[in-house]
């Protein structure tokens, strides 16, 4: 049960104090049927320690407060009227006394006897110190008093269940205190009239009548327009405010004037200058060239408020742009409001009436968005840079009746607005270090370029402590941590401006960036470095546009294989990201770990690490490269060639298992392209490339490391060679030799210039080699799968030792000995000691069917086919070509010789 208790002094109450032990006066409390109603007795001083004792325990409930456990005693004395037990309709008189059982003491004091009394209120009244107030006042205390039927007030109303409200049109008070206690304090909040009254919610009250209290608030009020300048015929709309604020921030909310609710009225003190529409809620101005006054009325007439109002006739207008209406300088794109001002002869503003009619025209660089009915106010954006016009015609005003009443002359206004690109200026964004601990480094100078406006700028920087600019743009950063504006504009309208923003920062943080981990030996490594300041307000993690100047230190674990070579400087480039960069370099294939580390203000180390290893350049062994040639592997149908490359990147040493490569041709119906398990050495890749059909692929090998945590950005390299399937087309360069005296080497036969045959000796073998091309003039590197045919004009002079089908030995590369690539065909001949005249006929006919079928080539329709003649296939594409030798002693081969010599 809810209950409210107020400890009371007795002598609060009392009306004559105490005498021999008995007080005077009754202590007065409101009967009640629903809640229990409390109270608080004292004894006098608060001495003595006192039992407590009732001659109406149905009523009353005591509730003693024992200071004196031992005792059971005290001098406080809680009482508890209980709910429906006192007379409903009289007084219920009630003792309680007080004995003081202290024992052995000589002051003990003697007994109290006190009286209260139960009854039934009868009637209720409202207290106040004042019921005038202004808005912003202090809260003001109201108290709700009760009497009962002989006119005894009570002293407490505590218990009984009431509700405070207020009446008024509007809500011009708050209850700043519970609403439910018999004391309440009221804020004035508007203005307005009210009444303040009190019900009881007990329903044992309904017959009690409700009291009231009327209050009222007064606020500060404000006429708009306040003071206004009126063309004759021109209207005007009066509102009112009122202030609910205070003067350093006002709140304005405003009032009716119109309707039964309205608290206020207006009127006009001389209706002959100007006259109130009361129907449309206008004035209306008359006559030219006078003033009267507005004024205000509270619901009693009062006049509460005046403002003065002159009738003015139209002398010129001036069209302005908002929301900088000094300028007359626009930006493309963008919108503004346009109005129209019309002025007296004295230079006054006349108010703008919606009943005045102007026709208002824009040229073809404005896109009229939105336009008042009087032509005095547009929205409009701006299209095209160049000078725009708008022209303005003050022709009439409109009465009530819609007729027009001219204004003569008319009055005119043009006005010329220069419309320009939108000022840009870069860098709009600058993020620097701050390192207090080396400000040296930290002299920073910017550059800033505006673009756009009217091409003559100002500039001005703030706060003027961190940095200064120059007239033409330049910036020196002063000091820091901080944020610099940058703000550049127009020169003669600085609201057309572009504001860049410098942010000066210490570091937090700084860390090596995932990049490329592998690079070639002998070449630099840039290593990106990024470095982030903390941003000076909001503490957010911010990267550097460039931190070159931070004294970053550098460590490399392997020194001996690789080399610091420095880092970026200011301004360098950042395209490998972060806001600079380290250069390293690795001497051979090898590993090594990059730490980076740097001091902060704050005495922390920051530190980054991160593994990087450097490796040869994948490269093509075999074929080489000569003056400029395309890798181009040139093989007859069904044969194969090694391709060898050397280098490439190595297993990363953070996850080996990542490493891969990757060999294959783009069409494999045309060749096949595989790597072979058998590998020269460490650094070497073979592959063996064979050809299945005629045609041209691209053969490749790409060798690289998978993306891994350590490793996210991994190098790989690609090599690719062409390689071409081809048919031969003709025989060329025949050459026969014989083996030189005393030796394995061999020399050439002598041309004779008048036979043009080639003289050979008669008594030595002859090796016949030869090239064989395909039909673009293209040697063909590998012919094994051809079927070469040789026929000897006379065999009694030559024979062909067998295997008479041309030898096509392979031969280690010049280039790795280890690796064998075929050599030119070439076949033994073996003169039988006799002179003369003999020919050698080489020719191709056929594909050999087994060599072609053991790499799975298909035997083509072109070529080693018979081709229909008449009908009849009985003649053979074939391929032959013809040496003519001339068999002869060592004399004749030397004659000849020394023949040439002399020629």
């Amino acid at each position: 049960m809810d209950q409210n208790w107020r400890m009371v002094n007795l002598l609060d109450f009392l009306l004559v104090g105490f005498t021999l032990g008995a007080a005077a006066g009754t202590v007065l409390l409101p009967y009640s049927e629903t809640q229990d109603v409390g109270y608080t007795l004292s004894a006098p001083d608060r001495v003595g320690c006192y039992r407590w004792s009732t001659d109406n325990d149905d009523v009353l409930e005591l509730i003693p407060v024992s200071f004196n456990s031992s005792l059971q005693c005290g001098h406080i004395l809680d009482v508890k009227i209980v709910p429906g037990t006192a007379n409903m309709n009289a007084r219920t008189n009630i003792k309680i006394i007080a004995e003081d059982v202290r024992e052995g003491i000589e002051e003990r004091k003697p007994n109290i006897e006190f009286s209260l009394a139960v009854a039934p209120i009868s009637r209720l009244q409202i207290e106040g110190k004042k019921t005038n107030f202004h808005v912003n006042d202090p809260a003001s205390e109201f108290k709700l008093v009760a009497f009962d039927k002989e006119g005894a007030r009570f002293d407490t109303l505590d218990g009984i269940k009431l509700m405070w409200l207020i009446g008024s049109s509007r809500d011009i008070a708050d209850f700043e205190s519970n609403q439910n206690s018999a004391e309440v304090d009221i804020v004035p909040t508007r203005s307005g009239k009210g009444t303040l009254f009190v019900v009881l919610e007990d329903s044992f009250y309904k017959n009690v009548k409700s009291p009231t209290l009327d209050i009222r608030v007064k606020s500060p009020l404000i006429v708009e327009p306040d003071g206004p300048y009126i063309m004759p015929g021109g209207e005007i709309e009066i509102s009112l405010f009122e202030n609910i604020g205070t003067k350093q921030e006002p709140k304005l909310e405003i009032l009716e004037l119109k309707g039964e609710s309205a608290e206020y009225r207006i009127s006009v003190k001389n209706e002959k200058v100007a006259k109130i529409d009361q129907e449309r809620g206008v004035i209306v101005g008359i006559e030219p060239g006078e003033e009267t006054t507005i004024l205000v009325h509270d619901a009693e007439g009062t006049i509460v408020k005046g403002a003065p109002i002159r009738v003015t006739s139209p002398h010129s207008m001036k069209i302005v742009s908002h929301p900088f209406p000094h300028s007359k300088q626009l930006i493309i794109n963008r919108v503004y409001n346009i109005t129209v001002k019309i002025y007296d002869e004295n230079e006054q503003e006349i108010y703008p009436s919606n009943n005045i009619l102007t026709k208002t025209t824009f040229g073809k660089q404005f896109e009229v968005k939105q336009v008042s009915e009087n032509g005095l106010w547009a929205i409009v954006e701006t299209l095209a840079v160049g000078v725009g016009q708008i022209r303005a015609s003050l022709r009439s005003t409109i009465g009530a009746d819609d007729e027009e009443s001219e204004i003569t002359p008319h009055i005119k206004a043009v006005s010329e607005f220069r419309i320009y690109e939108d000022i840009l200026m870069t860098p709009d964004m600058t993020k620097l270090p701050w390192d207090p601990n080396h400000k040296e480094n930290h002299d920073y100078q910017l550059t800033y370029k505006a673009t756009g406006g009217g091409q003559t700028f100002k500039y001005h920087v703030e706060p003027e402590d961190l940095a200064r600019v120059s007239a033409d743009g330049k910036v020196k950063i002063l000091g820091g941590p901080g944020i610099i504006n940058v703000t550049t504009g127009m020169a003669s309208s600085m609201h057309n401006n572009f504001t860049a923003k410098i942010f000066i920062m210490e570091v937090l943080d700084i860390e090596i960036l995932n990049s490329t981990s592998e690079g070639h030996i002998n070449t630099e490594m840039m290593i990106p470095i990024a470095a982030y300041g903390g941003h000076p307000t909001t503490g957010e993690k911010i990267l550097y546009d460039d931190c070159s100047d931070l004294e970053f230190q550098v460590k490399l674990s392997n020194s001996k294989d690789f080399s610091y070579q420095g880092k970026s400087y200011r301004g360098d480039s950042t395209e490998y990201g972060g806001c600079a960069f380290l250069r390293i370099v690795g001497s051979k294939t090898a590993n090594t770990i990059l730490t980076v580390s740097f001091l902060n203000s704050n005495g922390t180390t920051l530190k980054s690490s991160k593994q990087f290893s450097a490796y040869k350049s994948l490269e093509f062994v075999e074929p080489m490269r000569r003056n400029g040639e395309k890798f181009n592997v040139i093989l007859a149908l069904g044969t194969s060639r090694r391709v060898v490359l050397s280098g490439g990147p190595l297993p990363w040493v953070g996850k080996p298992s990542s490493f891969y490569t990757l060999a294959g041709a783009e069409d494999e119906s045309v060749g096949r392209v595989v790597l072979t398990t058998t590998q020269p050495a460490q650094d070497y890749y073979v592959l063996e490339a064979t050809c299945l059909s005629l045609g041209e692929t691209i053969g490749f090998l790409t060798v690289g490391n998978k993306p891994s945590f350590t490793n996210s950005k991994p190098a790989l390299q690609n090599r690719v060679f062409n390689l071409i399937c081809t048919e031969p087309a003709k025989i060329s360069q025949i050459r026969a030799t014989v083996p030189r005296k005393g030796g394995s080497t061999y020399n050439g036969g002598v041309v004779d210039e008048e036979t043009g045959r080639i003289n050979l000796y008669s008594h030595r073998d002859i090796q016949l080699d030869f090239i064989v091309k395909d039909a673009e003039g293209r040697s063909i590197e590998n012919i094994t799968s051809l079927n070469i045919e040789f026929k000897v004009s006379d065999t009694t002079k030559l024979k062909c030792l067998e295997p008479c089908s041309g030898i096509q030995l392979p031969k280690p590369s010049e280039h790795l000995s280890s690796i064998f690539i075929p050599s030119k065909p070439a076949q033994i001949f073996s003169p039988q000691g006799l002179k003369g005249d003999v020919d050698i006929e080489i020719s191709i006919k056929e594909y050999r069917e087994s060599v072609l079928n053991s790499v799975g080539a298909k035997l083509p329709r072109s070529f080693g086919h018979p081709v229909s003649s008449n009908g009849e296939e009985d003649e053979y594409l074939e391929i032959s070509e013809t040496i003519e030798l001339t068999l002869t002693t060592d004399a004749k081969v030397e004659a000849v010789a020394e023949n040439l010599k002399s020629i």
